[in-house]
């Protein structure tokens, strides 16, 4: 219903314990099932505001608000235009528009801004914009200078407050370089803890470092990001701007120390160590951290790269932190619910920082980047408007993701690469994942330690929705890139977003936190170690499209008494829609447009050598989802389960059929 037509409307809501209907002027417009949540207790409700990453607020007049302890029917709607309570229903909160509220009183006295510059001010200009900031001019030049800015806000006078801003600060400024030699500890406590080496799991162990939930500033420890130094010592970040360097790391993790290194940074989703030197991505730009005493705390934080373009919305992040040979610095920033001048980008940022540039565009919600071994940066992204479904994507330069515009920069940078019009098309990923296989993506790392066992030489990927690890096999069909992900069976602690591979061990750390996304009872947070215990371990070792169906190669002899027939082999493919609505139900390839999986014939199942099994697919086609299920046996009978997900974007002829 269109109801910008400057008249009122009367829209209802009504909430039912099977299902949940939209109301406006009585009529009945939208019904979803099963959508009643369960009352929480401290949970916020909003009204003319959806929460801030799905929607923002409301535009418009609401004259009226009205909230009923049951059940309202269709025929009970139209008297609440004027006025009427259903019948027997009780009123549990009213509010009117016309009521006068502590909000709409004129406040009693005036506050006011004063602020005074001193130093070497020549050439500083002060300006007041039309929404009363303050905007101090500052013009360029070659040589350093030294300026102290004093601002002062209170309810009082102009003239009291002129002549109290003269008495703060110091007659005399101070040349700030002096202050970065360092100084005492602020936070000298150490926090010991034990960690625990888990139970191993076809070869690979899920060991936990705790985190110290119960520290002695009362921090709030949702870890968001790690790296290492080449020693093995970590850095861990938190959502809430804390950095913590994290040691005794080794095989036992019997004796692990947590240091509070800094504090107070805005609100870091990336780290990495360069040359010893650690940068952290924030919400405004890239920070270089400086102990120039060697004390194991941060006296400096430097403004490496000062993102001009901030978002205050709660989904505008800056995303992870990746270099490529030459030292360059990348990262992501959130394309969606934000107001970002450049939303949705892949930026890089020079070795010597200070400026940065745009790379690609059109990711959504990118919270998590990568590296394959071509060098090649990945970048994953999540469902909502415009992204079908999670996805990984090969980032290239001047690429386009899928996120439509936002603003008219992005929408003039966009028509301009496509000769006055916006695409029709975007740059496929080289993986789609369904919900039920990853509802929301964290990032990626490629391992090829080889101390990390048979997972070792392979992209492995992350999940933020679940608190799951994946393994890729990757595969080139002339020009593009398409995969197959496999989950691992490990269950984390809460949401994983960051991987890096410790270079003192070999092995594969995770961190991430728990939130509006995340496992079921997933904690605030999680510092683990995927680790290779050298016992056994059987994967299904790389997928790949062949002419006539799919080729399986697996790391252990497989029975071939177990391939015999196809009833334990069971096949799907379905396509995504590209549209403005959230997400993408499922379509049939065999019939576009229609909803709906397609059941794959499997033909045939061969094994061509010992470890190599054929699958005879006649309908094997381009495909944006491919499930397969299947079970077999090793050679000494033990069952072998698996599930493979792919995206297929060519089929290739039989010259170029993988051998």
């Amino acid at each position: 219903a269109d109801v910008r037509d400057g008249k009122w409307h009367i829209a209802a809501v009504v909430v039912g314990n099977d299902k949940t209907q939209l109301f406006v002027d009585g009529k009945l417009l939208a019904t979803r099932q099963e959508f009643h949540r369960p009352h929480v207790n401290g949970h916020v409700f909003k009204i003319g505001s959806t929460a801030t990453d799905f929607g923002g607020d409301f535009e418009g007049d609401i004259g009226w608000v009205r909230i009923y302890q049951g059940i309202i029917s269709g025929k009970e709607l139209p008297a609440l235009a004027v006025g009427k309570h259903p019948h027997l229903k009780q009123l549990f909160f009213e509010w009117n528009s016309a009521e006068s509220t502590e909000h709409d009183q004129p406040p009693e006295t005036s506050n006011r801004v004063v602020a005074r510059a001193r130093g070497d001010t020549d050439g500083l200009l002060w300006e007041v914009h039309e929404d009363g900031r303050l905007l101090l001019k500052i013009p360029a030049g070659k040589k350093n200078r030294d300026v102290q800015i004093a601002v002062l806000s209170s309810e009082n006078t102009r003239e009291k407050l002129l002549r109290e801003i003269k008495d703060i600060g110091t007659q005399r400024v101070t040349n700030l370089t002096t202050k970065l030699e360092g100084n005492a500890r602020r936070w000298p406590e150490a926090i010991h803890v034990r960690g625990r080496q888990g139970t191993d799991i076809n070869g690979y162990a899920l060991d936990t470092i705790p985190i110290p939930f119960s520290n002695p500033w009362n921090a709030w420890m949702r870890t968001s990001a790690l790296d290492f130094f080449p020693d093995g010592r970590a850095v861990v970040t938190t959502h809430g701007g804390d950095v913590y360097i994290v040691s005794g790391i080794d095989n036992s993790l019997s004796n692990i120390q947590w240091n509070r290194f800094a504090a107070g940074l805005f609100e870091p989703f990336g780290v990495k160590v360069v040359d010893g030197k650690i940068y952290v991505t924030c919400r405004d730009g890239i920070k270089r951290l400086h102990d120039y005493n060697s004390d194991g705390e941060a006296d400096f934080i430097e403004s490496f790269w000062n993102d001009d373009d901030v978002s205050c919305v709660f989904h505008g992040y800056n995303f992870n932190l990746q270099i490529d040979d030459e030292g360059n610095f990348y990262l992501a920033k959130a394309g969606q619910h934000t107001n970002h001048h450049r939303p949705g980008t892949i930026m890089k940022v020079p070795p010597q920082g200070g400026e940065s540039e745009v790379v690609a565009w059109g990711v959504r919600t990118p919270n998590g980047m990568g590296r394959l071994a071509d060098g090649r940066f990945t970048v994953s992204d999540n469902q909502g408007p415009w992204m079908p479904a999670g996805k990984i994507s090969a980032i290239e330069p001047g690429g386009f993701y899928g996120n439509m515009p936002i603003n008219a920069e992005q929408d003039s940078w966009l028509r301009e690469k496509y000769d006055g019009e916006l695409p029709e098309a975007f740059d496929q990923p080289f993986i789609w994942m369904p919900q039920e296989l990853d509802s929301s993506c964290g990032g990626q790392v490629w391992v090829d330690d080889p101390r990390f066992g048979p997972l070792s030489g392979r992209l492995l990927h992350s999940s933020f929705g679940k608190g799951w690890l994946y393994y890729l096999s990757l595969q080139d069909v002339g020009d593009r890139t398409q995969a197959a992900i496999i989950a691992l069976p490990h269950q984390w602690d809460a949401g994983v977003m960051r991987l890096r591979v410790n270079p003192a061990d070999g092995q594969l750390y995770g961190t991430g936190l728990s939130g509006w996304q995340g496992p079921a009872g997933g904690k605030d947070g999680c510092f683990q170690r995927l680790r290779y215990t050298g016992k056994p371990c059987r994967l299904l070792d790389s997928v790949a499209v062949v002419d006539d169906g799919i080729q399986l190669d697996f790391n252990f002899h497989i029975d071939p008494e177990s391939t015999n027939g196809v009833k334990n082999w069971h096949a799907e493919m379905w396509d995504y829609l590209w549209s403005r609505k959230y997400g993408s139900d499922q379509f049939s390839v065999l019939h576009p447009g229609e909803e709906g999986r397609d059941e794959v014939h499997i033909a045939d199942v061969l094994l061509i050598d010992p470890k190599t099994i054929h699958l005879n697919v006649p309908d094997i086609r381009p495909c944006d989802q491919f499930l397969l299920e299947f079970e077999t046996r090793d050679q000494a009978g033990e069952l072998f389960f698996e599930k493979a997900y792919l995206t297929i974007h060519a089929v290739p002829d039989k010259s170029e059929n993988r051998k």
